[in-house]
């Protein structure tokens, strides 16, 4: 093999690394575009709920209902499948680079406990919903 081949290789490489680095940053800013939505989403039905909630009749809440838990709960799959995407371009990555030691931020532990922590803001603000259409009486 000739120093132009190996060095063809070493490019090669080092591309094939940069290339795998460069879809982790895309699967990242991916979920946090979905994490923006699941914000805007929680804080529009938040103020949905605190304006006009109570006037709301029994089926307009249901359809709200509906249509807030479908939208917020594909955004939650959204997040949750872009970071194990990018769990497996960041594996295949400490695999190329030769770097298996390293230990990543990403890891399913950390999903678990961002999807849990989405899902109680979720029933929170259901609570909060229902909490302003059944005021306490005194």
């Amino acid at each position: 093999m000739t120093e132009f081949e190996i060095a063809q290789l070493e490019f090669m490489q080092a591309e094939r690394s940069a290339n795998l680095l460069n879809l982790v940053q895309t699967q990242v800013s991916l979920i946090q575009i979905d994490a923006t939505f699941f914000t805007t989403l929680l804080f529009g039905y938040l103020l949905v709920a605190y304006f006009i909630g109570a006037s709301l009749t029994r089926v307009q809440v249901i359809i709200l209902n509906v249509l807030y838990i479908a939208s917020i709960g594909a955004s939650i799959f959204q997040m949750t499948t872009g970071a194990f995407t990018a769990i497996g371009f960041l594996n295949k990555f400490l695999e190329v680079s030769g770097n298996e030691g390293e230990m990543s931020p990403l890891n399913p532990n950390y999903i678990a406990y961002g999807v849990a922590l989405n899902l109680a803001m979720i029933l929170t603000s259901l609570y909060f919903m229902w909490s302003v259409r059944h005021p306490k009486t005194e």
